[in-house]
């Protein structure tokens, strides 16, 4: 769509019912989620909802579940899901199938998109046939290596070494570098699917040995984030790979590792575009984290002056006043759904 047409659809958008969908913590939720997302990201989605005039409806997953299959649900134009952190990868679904029962747009994602993303060992071999490189797989009796659990997310279970926690965890080579992730989202004047910006994970002791667990990842104080570059036939093709398999229009992760042969490379690449020829995929994430501060705000606020991201947050802040970077990535969300 062209300027005048996306802030049309921006002003279409005012006066929808949206709906909050999120885990409810009750005294047995511990049984069936190991990291569900709390009030900071509730909050901000709710203030997000009245950033775009429209209308918040809060309500937990069961209790969701429970009124939409006895008719008790008011009119809801949309859904955002915040169910996530499922211990049971069949239950990261239940939100968008019912969403599709009751034909209600749910965001960001699809039921089959959450459950063949968040399940690590198909989207690496759907990864390694679209023809991007994945770290190989080793054997149990190799002690080298690191292990990477088949559906956890927020870095949890990732460790070096063999002991598996679940058989079902994958055990791949381990790449010395740094990790590197890839937002993705929809983008109102290309209408599709578009790189927003690469966030390299900087090690403090900028050490290729360094790896971002999930103890890395809950201290947050042995790295620090920045902007990286890669090149655009590749970005191209991370896109195509997002749509083809998983038909993603919405939003996504890519999490990758960079390759580096010595601890300077680092610094290097923090400079340099990063060749195609070193970035290995780890994952794709269709239900990424949204809030301020967090990897996907930060690498829309990173985007350059010439981005359509920068363009549409620009055209976007004329049609809603003393926004966040949640109600812009909400308002975009939305408009994905119309094409």
């Amino acid at each position: 769509m062209n300027i005048k047409e996306y802030k049309t659809a921006l002003n279409m958008i005012k006066n929808k019912v949206i709906a909050i969908v999120y885990t409810f913590q009750n005294e047995n939720w511990e049984e069936k989620y190991y990291d569900p997302w709390k009030g900071d990201v509730i909050a901000d989605w709710t203030r997000a909802i009245y950033e775009i005039e429209c209308v918040p409806y809060v309500i937990d997953f069961e209790s969701f579940a429970q009124k939409a299959f006895n008719n008790f649900l008011p009119k809801i134009d949309f859904v955002i899901n915040l169910n996530n952190g499922s211990k049971d990868l069949s239950s990261l679904g239940l939100v968008p199938s019912i969403c599709s029962y009751l034909n209600i747009p749910c965001l960001p994602s699809k039921a089959e998109t959450l459950l063949m993303g968040e399940n690590k060992f198909v989207s690496n071999c759907l990864a390694e046939a679209f023809g991007l490189k994945i770290p190989k797989y080793l054997s149990d009796n190799d002690p080298n290596g690191i292990i990477r659990p088949n559906s956890s997310g927020s870095s949890k279970g990732i460790h070096l070494g063999n002991v598996k926690d679940s058989q079902n965890d994958l055990h791949q080579e381990f790449i010395k570098g740094f990790d590197m992730t890839i937002s993705f989202m929809y983008n109102p004047l290309k209408s599709g699917l578009s790189i927003v910006s690469p966030i390299m994970y900087v090690p403090n002791n900028n050490n290729i040995n360094w790896h971002l667990g999930d103890k890395q990842k809950e201290s947050r104080n042995e790295y620090s984030k920045q902007s990286a570059k890669i090149n655009n036939n590749f970005a191209a093709l991370l896109e195509k790979y997002a749509q083809t398999y998983f038909s993603i229009n919405s939003l996504c992760r890519i999490d990758t590792r960079v390759k580096c042969d010595r601890n300077e490379d680092i610094f290097y690449y923090s400079n340099h575009i990063i060749e195609q020829d070193r970035i290995y995929f780890l994952e794709i994430n269709p239900l990424p984290t949204i809030k301020e501060g967090i990897n996907f705000a930060n690498a829309l606020e990173s985007v350059d002056e010439n981005s359509d991201f920068k363009k549409c947050r620009s055209y976007f802040n004329e049609v809603f006043e003393d926004n966040s970077i949640t109600s812009f990535i909400l308002s975009t969300l939305m408009l994905s759904l119309s094409v």
